[in-house]
């Protein structure tokens, strides 16, 4: 029976090879890596909220080196991520009337965005990164601007996390999305919910009222009934009290400008314990772009898995983090695993190894065995419990001695 399995396990590893390669090929001979025929446009930030007027959500946009601030009547634009800090909350009214509201440390990405009101077709893909979102997906629309509301005759809703897919036609639900696990919380209509593991078949529909967990690896867990108190706690982190208007959006306040970050800054910030999101983000604030932020932190120390991981996770490219990471000399496959574990698109986890210049049979072979991993209900990516996981102790010598500060990883070896 061992060997049998064995055989088994190696045939289906080799397959999966095969296919990576061939597909790598088909990339390699110039078929699009982004989805075409979408809307550009996705909806406008409709309201904010936040203690301090100076604090804003933020969008990472493809195209834009730095994190821009938004504020009620900003354009959501397909490919955006928003993100909120501490006490910040952000309301976004979509093209096709439904409404996306990010609690505060949370991140959404709008993959996928297609509407045809005179058709009523609608297909849209976000993916909940990290932290609380809620969902009202609208039922009904309006072919134009006086007509009457339709139902969407062809509508496909669908809610990504690093664990879970669920799909919606017309309902209120909230999403909370952790490393290891996603919970879904139904308010209103019914929402399926499966693994996003290729492995774990099957799904399950939850109705009003009803939760689920998803785990890495795992099926659904049985429905289960909402609680008051987590209805409560759900409610709480998802309405906005005292929301800012697009006409007070500012309160007369400028936003504080950030002071220019260093690779040494980012290092000390580490060292005294600040978050890795946070510094991320800070040091992107200040003008830094994210492949010298990636460097930064290998350069300090951090685990190469958790800074490839976090910066995803953040809502940052794909294909720049897994680049700058390999051609700074983390190994491909690690960059691999924690890209998948973090749930960036795989066609992007290729272009920005090939970008690093990794012979397309060599990323081939990376992609099969942490998908092997992966599929078979593994962890594609460790999982981090304490400080010594993330920054060796102690932290490495940044700079010193009038020199240039040293690197801790060797230079890629995939550039000559």
């Amino acid at each position: 029976m061992t060997v049998y399995r064995r055989q088994t396990m190696s045939t289906f590893r080799s397959a999966v090879m095969l296919l990576g390669l061939l597909f790598l090929l088909a990339l390699s001979a110039g078929f699009p890596l982004d989805a075409s025929g979408q809307d550009q446009f996705v909806g406008n930030v409709k309201l904010v909220e936040s203690k301090d007027p100076a604090q804003h959500p933020h969008i990472v946009r493809i195209g834009y080196s730095a994190i821009l601030d938004i504020k009620p009547g900003d354009a959501v634009f397909l490919g955006d991520t928003v993100k909120t800090g501490e006490d910040v909350k952000v309301q976004i009214l979509l093209s096709d009337g439904s409404i996306v509201t990010v609690a505060p440390n949370s991140v959404i990405q709008m993959k996928g965005h297609l509407v045809d009101r005179e058709q009523g077709i609608r297909h849209s893909v976000m993916k909940a990164l990290k932290g609380t979102v809620r969902f009202v997906i609208s039922k009904v629309f309006k072919p134009h601007a006086a007509g009457s509301e339709m139902q969407w005759k062809d509508s496909n809703v669908t809610i990504e996390t690093q664990n879970a897919v669920a799909g919606v036609r017309g309902t209120d639900f909230a999403v909370t999305s952790g490393e290891d696990d996603t919970e879904i919380a139904v308010f209103e209509g019914a929402v399926s919910a499966k693994s996003s593991s290729v492995s774990m078949n099957g799904s399950i529909m939850l109705g009003a009222g009803q939760v689920t967990s998803v785990r890495k690896g795992k099926s659904p867990e049985p429905a289960s009934t909402l609680s008051p108190a987590r209805r409560e706690a759900l409610g709480r982190l998802t309405t906005l009290v005292n929301p800012r208007s697009a006409a007070n959006g500012a309160n007369g306040k400028a936003p504080k400008k950030t002071a220019k970050y260093t690779d040494k800054d980012c290092a000390r910030n580490l060292a005294e314990g600040i978050s890795l999101c946070t510094v991320i983000d800070t040091a992107v604030e200040s003008g830094m772009p994210i492949e010298q932020v990636v460097t930064a932190m290998l350069d300090a120390g951090v685990n190469p898995s958790v800074v490839v991981y976090t910066a995803l996770v953040e809502g940052y490219s794909a294909k720049q983090v897994c680049c700058a990471a390999i051609e700074h000399g983390a190994p491909l496959s690690v960059v691999v695993a924690a890209a998948l574990g973090a749930g960036a698109d795989r066609k992007t986890i290729i272009a920005g190894a090939q970008e690093a210049g990794v012979p397309p049979a060599t990323i081939a072979t990376a992609m099969a065995n942490a998908n092997y991993v992966y599929q078979n209900g593994g962890s594609p990516s460790p999982i981090f419990s304490k400080p010594s996981d993330i920054i060796p102790a102690p932290l490495p010598m940044i700079g010193g001695g009038g020199g240039g500060t040293p690197s801790t990883l060797p230079a890629s070896p995939y550039r000559p």
